[in-house]
């Protein structure tokens, strides 16, 4: 049956304030992802405007290092190919882009200037056919006359023909008119011939701008692939890292630590739980470590050492030192009321029945006045029965925590002497308990085999009397303990 007065703990879980925190949790990350994606936006950005405007300062250098004064005009002039050299050594890249935009400018002005050539010429070829044709056939004034009327109505300029009649005029209108002709033939031609070489140079530009922007894609490609193997590499050696193994193939300094025992329970913990793969290299470190155990023994040695186990540990070995005490307080005056042996035996009841409580747990009224009334009893010999009595229960319980204690360990180098129990309260319980005699923990590590007895005090236990220090050394070896000078 639980006893009433054992305050019973629990845990109401509200799921709404749980929603409300695991809501809270998803809308951090996507705010750390959208800023994560803001950042890099931002870094290409910069990137492009400090490219850009390493571009622009290359240009101007190279226009700068092209530009020459012609010694006739007093004018400057741009030398394009040395300004595109002198830019193929600053930024291949741009270099190019420079040469197809002069080159694709260059097409297009040429061909403006063919259709505006072409265009006069078509014009003063019509001009001087028409002429030709109306004059062809005129042989005196009148019709001469007549001829300069009809050019004009069709809004010919006819100022450069004389108004009298001239047959020279005629004859050299009508040559003209072929003269031209042959002219305008003669342009097409030179026009034709001018558009293969414009092609020609074109071509060669383009190749050579494909051929720049061909080594500046290999060289970026080639920067690219240096850093995907560097990003490889690092992504490699962080899941080695995350692996617990090291550069050289060997666990690495942090698994070899946790191995070791050099690492806190409580950090030990975190770092598995936060890499679980980190058990590889532990494990390459120390065959006999134990995963299993790693994440609840930060747990037991909390609670061994600061939490509710500790109270209990540490309530208890005081109460086996003042039981130690209360035995040679249990004297025949301590029986007789009213006697100081009497007040000071009842007044060391009261501490060790309180101490025995938080030991057990009972931490109460009824509790504590229950363990008194077996320590204060007035009957002959059940004072020394109850404080023997007492001895052996606290001892199985106290061997109860020992195993649970050692159990947690994940490896020996893990395994430590139990806390809260000093030799003065191992040496009180076998005081009180002559049948104590311990056993060596099954699996030790070299710097913690056993509990620690201090040779003073198993020199001072009626057991010991008349031993000498080698020989109590030898019995607290020979029990699994340590010997603490």
């Amino acid at each position: 049956m639980i006893d009433a007065a054992i305050p019973l703990q629990s845990q109401t879980f509200n799921l709404g304030n749980t929603l409300s925190q695991l809501g809270n949790i998803q809308a951090q990350q996507q705010t750390q992802q959208l800023r994560g994606q803001q950042i890099q936006e931002g870094n290409i950005s910069l990137a492009q405007n400090q490219q850009n405007a390493q571009d622009e300062s290359d240009v101007r250098a190279a226009m700068a290092a092209g530009t020459q004064v012609d010694p006739a005009t007093g004018q400057p002039t741009l030398d394009r190919g040395a300004m595109l050299s002198t830019l193929a050594r600053l930024n291949p890249t741009k270099a190019a882009q420079t040469s197809t935009a002069l080159a694709t400018q260059d097409t297009a002005t040429a061909e403006a200037q063919q259709r505006l050539q072409q265009a006069k010429l078509q014009t003063a070829t019509e001009t001087n056919a028409t002429m030709g044709q109306i004059l062809g056939n005129i042989v005196d004034q009148p019709s001469y006359t007549n001829a300069l009327q009809h050019a004009k109505s069709l809004g010919i300029d006819t100022s450069q023909y004389p108004l009298q009649y001239d047959p020279k005029v005629v004859a050299q209108a009508q040559q003209q008119a072929l003269t031209v002709q042959q002219q305008l033939a003669q342009k097409n031609a030179e026009a034709t011939q001018a558009e293969a070489a414009r092609k020609d140079t074109a071509t060669e530009a383009n190749t050579a701008a494909t051929l720049a922007n061909t080594q500046a894609y290999q060289k970026s490609g080639l920067g690219l692939r240096s850093q995907q193997v560097g990003i490889a590499g690092g992504e490699l050696g962080l899941k080695r890292e995350q692996a617990g193994v090291g550069t050289n193939g060997q666990p690495s300094d942090l698994a070899t630590a946790i191995a070791q025992g050099h690492i806190v329970p409580d950090r030990l913990g975190y770092l598995l739980s936060r890499n679980p793969t980190l058990i590889q290299g532990v494990m390459a470190a120390d065959p006999t470590f134990d995963s299993s155990k790693a994440a609840s023994y930060a747990n037991t040695y909390k609670d061994f050492t600061s939490g509710k186990t500790s109270v209990a540990l540490n309530a208890g070995g005081t109460a086996l030192q003042h039981l130690q005490e209360l035995q040679g307080m249990n004297t025949a005056e301590s029986h007789i009321p009213g006697t100081a042996d009497y007040n000071a035996y009842q007044n060391k009841a009261d501490t060790v029945s309180a101490e025995l409580a938080r030991f057990y747990g009972t931490d109460t009224v009824p509790g504590i006045a229950s363990i008194k009334s077996t320590l204060t009893s007035q009957l002959p010999g059940t004072r020394q029965a109850a404080l023997t009595t007492q001895a052996k229960s606290m001892g199985d319980k106290l061997d109860s925590y020992q195993q649970t204690w050692q159990n947690a360990a994940p490896s020996a180098a893990y395994q430590a002497p139990m806390p809260g129990i000093s030799p003065k309260a191992i040496a009180a319980r076998a005081a009180l308990d002559p049948d104590y005699k311990p056993s060596a923990p099954a699996a030790q590590s070299p710097q913690s085999s056993g509990l620690g007895v201090k040779l003073s005090d198993a020199m001072a236990l009626p057991q010991n009397k008349g031993k000498s220090a080698a020989e109590v050394t030898q019995d607290i070896q020979a029990h699994g303990h340590t010997v603490i000078q």
